[in-house]
């Protein structure tokens, strides 16, 4: 057995685990013997503890896993051999997801101990995490809290430098080799990769002198990676064998742009082919630096390779806008898009009225209407503004709103006293993030602050096609076409009886029909429109 239990059993108790038999404690019991029974509690909580944390550290993974596997297919069902299928969840990742959660100050710790170790923090993490899934079980696959949410969603899977490159010049279709030089004695020597490709000049690129081979070659190609994705911030123009690089990667990437090719949108801006990945996160001085390296590169006014940008990123930002306005009307649509309606169909009307999808649906007619016709950093502002008015009005609240701008923004700051409005305020958030892009939140109890960048100007033409692109967002006349098909559902379910009045099976029916057109809207992909 284990000995402090003897000993425990010696002192009179019973011979209950003290966790469990905490009654019999109010016996006076010598000194001694307390000490003995409080490091037995100390174990057995240490145990449970230790338990929870293991137990934590499956479900944290798992977690993470299951919303990494789901993106990677989203984008392609064919893996690539470097595409990691089960990364690792490292501690440094565990810790960001304490840091956002206002858990430590009710972390209990000794005097010794004014500020939690690492080894803690993860412990603390991984436990709570086992709790919630104790509680909850699978469920939090499919809903966490908001900071565990997006806590997963930008988890990045740790990727070295060499299958970074590897993956890169495998899209652009250009091919590398490694060598290495040794230098020092054989007990302190040191080793230095360069990377050749295989483009007209046959470029190298030198990497840092290194102990070991690894860590070279990984050295190396993190430098050649900085050539070819890295900005020089002091605008200087590249030279001699990056030069050569970047006009051999920036044509190939043109070669995959072409548009008698099919072109893979959501593959495009993952792989962040031709910096439209930047553009369609509104990180527009990103691209701005992007572009510029790159002009540098083309001979005379570029006109013809700034009239191929314009064409690859007016057809990857439209379809990406239209796919994210496509998933949001039909996951809040009374029947999904279905053809075959519910046989209570009555009753399932009724449950969405109730629930809230009308009102987001009424959420996208709205956001369509405000962004056709304006700017649209102004007309995303309005429209932020303009929800948290209907919710200051239901809270019974005034509002209080500050505009701002900025060399990277329009800003608002909205001030609801004495409300705690975040969850009603959610959807909100979650649409402009959806449909517009690139805005930048700050959110507290009673505070929301947004910030939409604005498309800087440039000179040149190859930074201008994709501004230029961006600047008119909102003139593809899709947009007309689906926000009146909306607006023709959303009159019909304004004029429906009220719930406890009886629904027609006509009314019902010519709802089906307004869905049903919506949806021939919303499945149009070309550029009629």
């Amino acid at each position: 057995m284990h000995p402090p239990l003897l000993e425990h059993r010696r002192c009179g108790q019973s011979s209950f685990s003290p966790l469990v038999g905490h009654s019999i404690r109010r016996r006076r019991r010598p000194r001694g013997c307390r000490q003995e029974n409080r490091a037995v509690v100390a174990e057995a909580n240490q145990r449970d503890y230790g338990a929870l944390a293991t137990e934590g550290s499956e479900v944290l993974t798992t977690l993470v896993r299951h919303h990494y596997v789901l993106q990677t297919l989203s984008s392609s069902s064919r893996l690539a051999t470097t595409v990691a299928t089960h990364p690792a969840v490292s501690r440094e990742v565990v810790l960001t997801l304490i840091d956002a959660m206002p858990v430590e100050a009710g972390v209990l710790r000794t005097k010794g101990m004014p500020q939690l170790s690492p080894e803690v923090k993860e412990d603390v993490t991984q436990a709570i995490a086992a709790a919630a899934w104790r509680a909850n079980g699978d469920l939090l696959m499919e809903r966490q809290p908001r900071t565990v949410a997006d806590w997963i969603r930008a988890f990045e899977p740790p990727a070295d430098s060499s299958t970074q490159l590897q993956e890169y010049f495998a899209r652009v279709k250009v091919g590398y080799d490694f060598d290495y030089q040794r230098r020092g004695p054989d007990h302190q020597s040191q080793m230095r990769a360069t990377v050749t490709f295989d483009v007209d000049g046959r470029p190298r690129c030198h990497g840092p002198w290194r102990t070991g081979k690894t860590a070279a070659k990984q050295a190396a190609a993190a430098t050649a990676l900085d050539w070819v994705l890295g900005h020089d911030e002091t605008g200087a123009p590249p030279t001699g064998d990056r030069t050569h690089l970047l006009r051999a990667v920036f044509l190939a990437e043109l070669r995959t742009a072409d548009p008698d090719r099919r072109i893979h949108v959501d593959k495009c801006i993952v792989a962040g082919t031709l910096g439209v990945d930047l553009l369609a996160t509104g990180d527009y001085d990103g691209h701005l630096r992007w572009a510029r390296a790159r002009a540098q590169l083309v001979p005379g006014s570029g006109t013809a390779i700034a009239a191929r940008l314009t064409a690859f990123y007016e057809t990857v930002l439209t379809q990406h806008r239209r796919a994210a306005v496509r998933q949001w009307s039909v996951q809040n649509t009374p029947f999904r898009g279905a053809e075959v309606l519910p046989q209570q169909l009555g009753a399932h009307i009724d449950a969405w009225r109730a629930g809230p999808d009308a009102a987001r649906l009424a959420l996208l007619e709205d956001l369509i209407t405000m962004l056709r016709h304006t700017n649209p950093a102004t007309a995303a502002l309005d429209y932020v503004q303009r929800q948290a008015q209907t919710v200051a009005d239901a809270a019974g609240v005034p509002l209080e709103a500050e505009l701002s701008s900025d060399n990277t923004g329009q800003s608002v700051t909205l001030h609801l006293p004495g409300a705690r409005w975040a969850e009603a305020f959610e959807p909100v958030v979650d649409i402009v993030d959806s449909i517009v892009g690139g805005a930048i939140w700050a959110q507290e109890a009673e505070v929301v602050a947004v910030t939409i960048p604005t498309v800087p100007s440039a000179a040149d033409p190859i930074s201008r096609a994709g501004l230029d692109v961006a600047q008119r967002a909102w003139s593809d006349p899709w947009l007309d076409r689906v926000r009146d098909a909306l607006t023709d559902v959303l009159l019909l379910v304004e004029y429906l009886p009220a719930p406890e009045e009886e629904t027609s099976f006509e009314q019902l029916e010519e709802l089906a029909r307004a869905e049903h057109a919506l949806m021939l809207r919303l499945r149009i992909t070309g550029d009629a429109g």
